[in-house]
């Protein structure tokens, strides 16, 4: 991961080499919805989400610390395009770090663009800083590899980077089915009621991926969230 601290003719470049004890990876399924699990989150090291999915309203649930939000390039496109999700910038707390985690080559114009907008005014007080991966940090080759996946999603990309500078992952948010374990239907995201057919997008495999996190769960390699936290 690339910090760009002074993106101009003449960047300065840093690289996030601290380890965490004890690190929360935050998806965005509605398994979240009433878990009650804000206070668990907001208690790590490190915790890291993605998306820009909104906090306001759902703390009690998701928390606010951010340390890392992640986006990839279709996220970064739609932010950029739109100004109500720009206001969710807002919400993330100091020093926070917004990450374009696939590799930058081709969103240069994107990057820039996001730059101007992290340094004006309350934004650029909050601290908040750009980062993207370089062709050398550039985490799709290695998560293939390291899964044997030819195209994991996102939240697989970064858990993976996650297991690189966490002692210790608690995974929650990540749950691609339709219902809960007690048979309650759940909706996509936590923040909205709309349904997704997993099956209809045949670049991933959802399920699969969940049962490697499963796998890592039975082991206690992770910690899997999938019930209401008592913090």
């Amino acid at each position: 991961m690339l910090l760009c601290n002074k993106c101009s003719n003449d960047p300065s470049f840093g690289i996030l080499t601290r380890q965490f004890q004890n690190c929360a990876v935050v998806g965005n399924s509605g398994i979240l919805s009433n878990s009650k699990c804000g206070n668990e989150i907001d208690s790590m090291d490190l915790v890291l989400r993605f998306n820009m999915a909104t906090l306001k309203g759902y703390t009690d649930d998701v928390g606010i610390k951010t340390t890392i939000m992640a986006i990839n390039r279709e996220g970064f496109e739609n932010l950029l395009q739109n100004k109500t999700l720009q206001e969710r910038l807002y919400s993330l707390p100091e020093n926070s770090i917004f990450w374009h985690f696939k590799r930058a080559k081709t969103s240069r114009g994107y990057l820039r663009e996001m730059y101007d907008i992290l340094n004006g005014g309350d934004l650029q007080r909050k601290g908040i800083r750009l980062a993207f991966s370089g062709r050398d940090s550039d985490l799709l080759l290695p998560t293939r590899t390291i899964w044997d996946l030819h195209y994991p999603t996102s939240g697989l990309l970064c858990f993976t980077f996650a297991a690189t500078i966490c002692n210790k992952i608690s995974v929650y948010g990540f749950y691609p089915f339709y219902k809960d374990e007690n048979n309650n239907p759940i909706s996509n995201h936590y923040y909205d009621t709309e349904n997704f057919n997993f099956t209809s997008d045949t670049a991933h495999t959802y399920n699969h991926e969940y049962s490697l996190l499963r796998a890592l769960n039975r082991s206690n390699a992770i910690r899997l969230v999938t019930s209401r936290c008592s913090y």
